[in-house]
C-alpha cells in the first residue's frame, strides 16, 4: 500500500513539473513575441501613419518609434548613407515623433532610421522593430501654378517635374481689360518676370486685376448730359447709355472725341480711357420756344405730334392730314409744302402751315381728270380714306443677363385710323420674332440693337429701334477643392486647405461644417485664395467635411470624408496587458488545483 502511495505521489509531483514546464513553453510563445511587438519604428507621410519609404531631396522624412511595454525614454536618430549620424530627436514616453528635411546636401542611397530606449544609457539596437531603412533620391520638385483674376502664367521651361536647383523664367501675362498685381505664396514682388530656383516644391500665385477706365463728358454750349448707369470709373466692356439734353435756348448737334455723330440718345462701350465732347448750338434768334400755327381750308384734321404749345429750336415735329369722308388732301402751303399726308417740320423758328382739302366733285365717287384737250373727263373710282402709316413704338433699353429670358413690349404702338395687324421683331442677333410681346433669350454678352416693324390692316408700315443691353450671369464658385488628411487619430490637430474659384471673380466666404457638431466661417477672401484651418476630432469615428463656398449671390458644395483613430500603438498595448492578465490568471489557477492535489495526498 505504501508503494502505491509513493507511485501515486510521484505521478502527481511529475504532472506538476509538466505543467509548469507547458506553462513556461506557452510563455515563450505568447510573452515574448507579445513584448517584441511593442517596439515599432519607421517613416511616413506627414501625418505619421501613411508608410513611406522612399523620399526625394527637398521632402521631409517623417519618422515615428513606439515601445508601449515600458516606461523608459525614448529617442529616435536617422543616419546618412555613410553611417554618419544626421539627427537626434527629442525625448517621449511611448510614443516618439520627429521630422527631418532632406536639403539640397542630402546623400541619395539607403538612410536608416533608429529607435533608442534609455536604461541607465541610451540603448540603439539593431533588431527588428528597434530600426527601419529608407531610400533617398534625387529631388523632382513640382511648380504650382495659381491665378486670381483673369491671365495666364507662362513658364519658360514647363515640364511636370524640376531637379534640385533648377532655374526657370515665369512671366505673368494679363486679359485684356486686366493688369498684373502681384506674386504671392513662393514668389514675391510686381514684376512681370521673376526666376525661381527650384530647391523644394513650389507654389505661386499671380494676381491680376480689372483695369478702371475713365469716361469724361465735356460739354460745349448749354446742356447737360444723362449718364445711365453713373459711375467714378468703369471696367472693361461696360455699356454706358448717354442721353444729351439742352437747355432753353439750345439744341444738341453733335458729339466728337471717341464718339462721333448726333444720335441722341446714343451708346458708349468702354474700351479704355474714353474722351467725349457733347456741343450744344444756341439756336437762331436767340428765340428759345416756337409754335406751329395750323390753318385749315376744306374739312379735314390735322395731327400734330407731338402735340405742344412750344417747341425748342431743332426739335422734329411730324404732321398729318386726315380729309373727312369724300374729301381728299390737295395740297400744303405756308412751310410746307407738296400733298403728302404726313410731313415732318424742324423747328428753327415759328411755323406756319395751311392744309387744303377738296371734296370730291361727284358724289358717286368720280375723279375728275383734265385732259390735254381742255375738256374734263370722268372715270369712276373708289374712295377710300387716307390711310396714316401705323407708329411703331419698341420700347426699351432691355437689360438682361446671358441665359436670362427677357421680355421685348411693342403694345405701345398704336394706329390712328385702322389696326396693327403685324408685329415683327429684329432682335440683333440673327433672330426674328413676331408677336405684339415677345421674349427671348440671348447667348452671348453684348449690346444689341432691336428693330419693331409693325404693319396695319391697309399695309403701312413703320419701324421703331431701341438696344438690348445683355451682360454675362453670375456664375457660381466652382465646387471647392478640399485637401488634407484622410485617416488621422483623435486629439490632434490636422490642417486642411480649401479653395474654389469665381468666374466673376467676386469674393467668397467659406463656411465649413466638420460633422462634429462644430462649425467655421472664413471671412471674404479673393476667388482663387487657400483658406487654410486647423481642426481635431476628441472621438473617434468616421467625419463627413461639408465645405460651401458662396459668393453672396450662388453657393457650391463638396464634401470629404475623415476617418479618426485612436492611437494604433495604444489599442496594442492594451491588447498585450489583457492577455498578459488572462495568462497570470491561468498559472494562479494551475497552482492553485496543484497545491489541493497534493494536499488531498497528504491527507
Amino acid at each position: 500500500m505504501n508503494n502505491i502511495n509513493s507511485i501515486l505521489r510521484f505521478k502527481t509531483g511529475y504532472v506538476a513539473i509538466v505543467t509548469i514546464f507547458i506553462l513556461l513553453i506557452m510563455f515563450v510563445f505568447i510573452a515574448i513575441p507579445v513584448s517584441a511587438c511593442y517596439y515599432k519604428v519607421g517613416t511616413y507621410e506627414s501625418d505619421y501613419s501613411t508608410l513611406k519609404e522612399s523620399f526625394f531631396k527637398g521632402q521631409t522624412v517623417y519618422g515615428r518609434g513606439s515601445a508601449y511595454d515600458y516606461n523608459y525614454f525614448l529617442k529616435l536618430r536617422i543616419k546618412d548613407p555613410n553611417g554618419n549620424i544626421v539627427f537626434t530627436s527629442d525625448k517621449s514616453q511611448h510614443v516618439v515623433y520627429c521630422s527631418y528635411i532632406l536639403n539640397g546636401s542630402a546623400l541619395t542611397g539607403i538612410w536608416s532610421i533608429q529607435l533608442g530606449i534609455l536604461k541607465n544609457d541610451w540603448q540603439w539596437s539593431t533588431l527588428p522593430g528597434r530600426i527601419s531603412y529608407f531610400k533617398v533620391k534625387d529631388s523632382n520638385f513640382t511648380l504650382i501654378t495659381n491665378v486670381i483674376g483673369n491671365g495666364s502664367i507662362i513658364k519658360d521651361k514647363n515640364q511636370d517635374y524640376y531637379h534640385y536647383g533648377s532655374i526657370l523664367n515665369v512671366s505673368a501675362v494679363a486679359e485684356i481689360g486686366w493688369c498684373f498685381s502681384h506674386w504671392n505664396s513662393d514668389l514675391c514682388g510686381n514684376d512681370t518676370t521673376k526666376k525661381i530656383v527650384m530647391d523644394s516644391n513650389k507654389n505661386i500665385t499671380a494676381n491680376f486685376v480689372q483695369n478702371f477706365y475713365d469716361l469724361n463728358i465735356n460739354i460745349v454750349g448749354n446742356g447737360t448730359v444723362n449718364i445711365n448707369p453713373y459711375k467714378t470709373n468703369y471696367t472693361y466692356g461696360s455699356v454706358v447709355n448717354l442721353t444729351a439734353i439742352s437747355d432753353e435756348g439750345w439744341y444738341f448737334d453733335h458729339c466728337t472725341g471717341d464718339i462721333i455723330g448726333n444720335d441722341n440718345p446714343f451708346f458708349v462701350t468702354i474700351v479704355n480711357d474714353m474722351r467725349i465732347t457733347v456741343i450744344f448750338e444756341k439756336s437762331l434768334f436767340n428765340i428759345s420756344n416756337y409754335n406751329i400755327t395750323i390753318n385749315i381750308e376744306g374739312t379735314g384734321i390735322v395731327i400734330v405730334d407731338p402735340t405742344k404749345n412750344n417747341y425748342t429750336y431743332g426739335e422734329i415735329v411730324e404732321i398729318t392730314a386726315i380729309p373727312d369722308t369724300n374729301w381728299y388732301l390737295d395740297f400744303w402751303s405756308g412751310d410746307i409744302t407738296g400733298d403728302n399726308l404726313s410731313c415732318e417740320i424742324n423747328m428753327t423758328c415759328n411755323k406756319i402751315v395751311t392744309v387744303h382739302f377738296k371734296q370730291l366733285e361727284n358724289q358717286d365717287n368720280l375723279e375728275k381728270i383734265v385732259g390735254g384737250g381742255g375738256g374734263t373727263n370722268f372715270k369712276p373710282f373708289i374712295v377710300e380714306k387716307s390711310n396714316i402709316p401705323p407708329v411703331a413704338i419698341a420700347g426699351g433699353p432691355y437689360y438682361g443677363k446671358v441665359g436670362e429670358i427677357i421680355t421685348l413690349n411693342g403694345s405701345n404702338s398704336y394706329d390712328i385710323d385702322h389696326y396693327i395687324k403685324s408685329f415683327n421683331w429684329e432682335l440683333g442677333d440673327g433672330s426674328i420674332i413676331n408677336g405684339e410681346i415677345v421674349t427671348h433669350i440671348y447667348s452671348s454678352a453684348g449690346q444689341y440693337k432691336v428693330i419693331l416693324n409693325v404693319t396695319d390692316t391697309k399695309g403701312k408700315t413703320s419701324s421703331n429701334s431701341t438696344y438690348a443691353i445683355i451682360i454675362e450671369p453670375n456664375h457660381p464658385p466652382s465646387k471647392p477643392s478640399i485637401s488634407g488628411q484622410t485617416i488621422g487619430f483623435a486629439d490632434i490637430d490636422y490642417v486642411f486647405s480649401i479653395v474654389s474659384t469665381d468666374e466673376d471673380n467676386d469674393s467668397l466666404k467659406y463656411f465649413v461644417d466638420w460633422g462634429d457638431r462644430t462649425q467655421n466661417i472664413s471671412g471674404h477672401m479673393p476667388s482663387g485664395k487657400i483658406f487654410a484651418i486647423n481642426h481635431s476630432w476628441s472621438k473617434p469615428g468616421i467625419y463627413c467635411i461639408n465645405v460651401t463656398a458662396e459668393d453672396n449671390e450662388t453657393i457650391s458644395t463638396n464634401e470629404f470624408i475623415i476617418i479618426i483613430n485612436k492611437p494604433m500603438d495604444q489599442d496594442a498595448f492594451e491588447s498585450y496587458n489583457i492577455i498578459l492578465v488572462l495568462f497570470l490568471i491561468l498559472i494562479l489557477i494551475l497552482s492553485l488545483y496543484l497545491l489541493k492535489v497534493q494536499e488531498k495526498e497528504k491527507s
